[in-house]
């Protein structure tokens, strides 16, 4: 599998007369390859819950593992018992979940896809470097997708240095406006692995963004081990990453927005301490997105099978979380059973609705995110 693929940050965007890292748009994703587990991509998800609701219905059952419904639905689609009978996988979380009212509401749409990751701009080369002249990232354009898709959020990326070129503002308030005229909610979705070192910028690009937009939250997407293979050896660099999602919760939180983070799904048995890296990261992050690409929900390596002792770990934290799969191309995807491009749209219903069937009774599930927003739209039926 290829480890090299490049991530969605730019290192250097010229912004007017100043430089500075930021994101944008990339023809690739990352994560494939990294550990020995990983069948799939890696990257996804936000969540719409409250997590005070969350926390006030977790405390009615106490800290456990997936619901008694998601267990006997897994080893139906999987052929498998779920992560929480395995030892070692989660320690925190080896109780199964009496099966209560879910606290995200499944039924207000008919798919169970409920958010995506909208990676691009309108803005033309020409006049900002920064620009990408994508024409369906108008706001009229995105915010009516947005609505015929029934979807509560949208994760929309935040070029660098937001708060500096008037194309680049204006689009970012117009589209932030329409989308939540159309009734979803903005994250400020971006990312760049030169955070990791320099936390501070991490503050200064969602600083800028909140100066533009009312945003409702983060959607930070860092992935280090992009850049290093052996990434998951290095208890070092793995500290560094969880100090800049400290970091960023504590400066979200200032700008009255909540964080969410994308991880691919194979941090829950990636060790570190005396948990997992994921545990390490919950306490300080409001959602999650579990990153779990595959063109399949059952069996060993689908969807389902790959999320579950991720959902397990943060179920048991009380964290609120999607899951992602992944429209874009096999040549961004590293190959067909990464994504659904080539299975169409009725599929990519159908097998997101198997996904929703495992997991919506379990605390905390918010529905399915979908990476990304150029190659769905233009999905075959």
């Amino acid at each position: 599998m290829d480890v090299s693929v490049s991530d969605h940050s730019v290192a250097g965007v010229t912004v007017g007369p100043s430089t500075g890292p930021g994101t944008g748009h990339a023809t690739s994703t990352p994560d494939r390859g990294i550990a020995a587990e990983s069948s799939a991509d890696a990257r996804q998800s936000q969540a719409i819950l409250s997590s005070k609701s969350l926390t006030a219905a977790m405390a009615k059952v106490g800290t456990c593992g997936l619901s008694a419904t998601s267990v006997a639905y897994i080893i139906s689609a999987t052929g498998s018992s779920p992560a929480i009978y395995r030892p070692g996988v989660s320690a925190s979380a080896t109780r199964v979940c009496p099966d209560i009212k879910a606290v995200a509401d499944v039924t207000n749409t008919s798919s169970a896809i409920t958010s995506m990751w909208a990676w691009g701009n309108p803005v033309p080369a020409s006049v900002d470097a920064r620009g990408l002249g994508e024409p369906a990232f108008v706001p009229a354009a995105i915010s009516a997708f947005s609505a015929a898709k029934h979807l509560t959020d949208v994760r929309l990326s935040v070029p660098w240095a937001a708060d500096t070129g008037s194309q680049v503002r204006a689009w970012l308030a117009g589209s932030v406006s329409a989308i939540h005229t159309s009734g979803q909610t903005v994250s400020a979705l971006g990312g760049d692995n030169g955070w990791v070192a320099q936390p501070a910028l991490a503050v200064q690009w969602m600083t800028a963004a909140h100066s533009v937009a009312p945003f409702n939250g983060v959607q930070l997407d860092v992935e280090p081990w992009t850049d290093d293979a052996g990434w998951v050896n290095h208890p070092a660099a793995i500290a560094s990453y969880i100090a800049l999602v400290q970091q960023s919760e504590a400066a979200a939180h200032a700008l009255g927005m909540k964080l969410g983070l994308d991880v691919p799904w194979w941090l829950s048995t990636t060790p570190y301490g005396s948990g997992s890296v994921l545990s390490a990261l919950l306490p300080f992050i409001d959602s999650v997105s579990i990153v779990a690409y595959s063109d399949h929900a059952g069996s060993s390596d689908g969807i389902i099978a790959q999320a579950w002792p991720a959902v397990v770990e943060t179920t048991a934290a009380r964290v609120p979380f999607t899951i992602g799969v992944q429209t874009s191309s096999d040549a961004i995807s590293g190959g067909a059973q990464y994504t659904f491009a080539d299975k169409g749209s009725a599929i990519l219903e159908t097998e997101t609705a198997k996904v929703r069937a495992a997991y919506s009774t379990t605390l905390g599930y918010s529905g399915v995110t979908v990476e990304e927003y150029l190659s769905w739209s233009t999905l075959k039926p």
